[in-house]
């Protein structure tokens, strides 16, 4: 499984020293992937720039258009064999048919539209970052002992981290 870190780093030096140390911790340079964010002045992070999944809300936007299209596809399915009578079916079917529908439309829309915006959390250490004039690392590692390892590193470091899984 793998598993996503952003940190917030108080500047380049810091970054790069941290980097340099996850070797000593036992992190294969193969395991792990760093991705750099660099806001050096209010108004520098550009949020309608293309993002790696891993930095986007695309697995709450699908979970949002999921559970909102099914609802609204069940209901659909009950007015238009109910109360409108378009369909000469039972009620269950024409609800489920609407859920079934629902649930294919709101995971595509859902995929979509999460995969356009930025993480949340991500989002919040960008404008800190801009603020402050950090900069933001987002790391994708394969295991669980290469995320404790990489987190013990970037926190000597004096990053705040937050995990996330993928």
């Amino acid at each position: 499984m793998k598993h996503v870190l952003f940190a917030e780093f108080p500047d380049e030096a810091t970054v790069q020293e941290a980097l340099r140390d996850l070797a000593d911790e036992g992190v294969r340079e193969s395991r792990v992937h760093v991705d750099l964010r660099y806001p050096q002045a209010p108004g520098t992070v550009d949020n309608e720039e293309e993002r790696p999944l891993n930095q986007t809300d695309t697995r709450s936007g699908m979970l949002l258009g999921l559970v909102l299209a099914a609802v609204v596809g069940s209901a659909m399915g009950w007015l238009v064999v109910g109360p409108l009578g378009l369909f000469q079916v039972d009620l269950w079917t024409g609800m489920i048919t609407g859920f079934l529908l629902g649930l294919a439309i709101g995971l595509i829309g859902g995929v979509i539209s999460g995969a356009m915006n930025p993480n949340r959390q991500l989002d919040t250490m960008e404008h800190r970052a801009e603020q402050r004039g950090g900069v933001v690392a987002t790391v994708e590692v394969e295991g669980a002992r290469e995320q404790e390892s990489v987190e013990r590193v970037f926190h000597a470091h004096g990053a705040t981290v937050e995990r996330r899984t993928v």
